[in-house]
């Protein structure tokens, strides 16, 4: 195995020796583990982006239009009849 190094804020180093400790294994064991999981994840949650975020950049973009024209009283006129 190759030796890597790794800088851990102090609640990451008590939460790695906690979980070591509960599951009877090693730091290492904890992070190579930690490290195969993410690695193996078909889709990161960064990666997974709704419409409205991958729009969020044109939301509003247009010029003298309302800010929100799914409650705006006069594009609802009518609606539903």
């Amino acid at each position: 195995m190759k030796i890597r190094s790794v800088k851990l804020t102090k609640a990451q180093q008590e939460a790695l020796r906690s979980a070591a400790r509960a599951k009877g294994v090693s730091d290492s064991f904890v992070m190579r583990e930690a490290l195969d999981a993410y690695l193996a994840a078909p889709a990161r949650a960064s990666s997974v982006r709704s419409a409205a975020d991958a729009a969020a950049h044109l939301i509003g973009s247009l010029a003298g239009t309302p800010a929100d024209l799914s409650t705006h009283p006069k594009h609802l006129e009518g609606f539903g009849k």
